[in-house]
């Protein structure tokens, strides 16, 4: 079947090697969210979204917490796998 997606939870540093492995498999990553603790930090993960079908690439940077407190963009994505919020 050729018609889904896959995601894949990645360490950050890991981008340039998943975006080869995917091309040589006939895959197309077609979103990647840079993950960050705080504002302050770097990007520690990604998350990849691909398929067989080539879309144009989004790219965009999800913050976990900021003063503390989690985003609620973390809380969206998470709150069904999460116990804490």
């Amino acid at each position: 079947m050729q018609d889904g997606d896959f995601y894949l939870l990645l360490p950050a540093k890991r981008i340039d090697e998943i975006e080869k492995i995917t091309e040589a498999q006939g895959l197309y990553i077609n979103e990647i969210i840079f993950v960050h603790q705080t504002e302050k930090h770097k990007p520690f993960r990604i998350i990849v979204r691909g398929s067989f079908k080539k879309e144009n690439k989004q790219i965009r940077e999800l913050t976990i917490k900021v003063n503390n407190v989690y985003t609620p963009d973390f809380i969206k994505l998470l709150k069904d796998y999460y116990l804490n919020f």
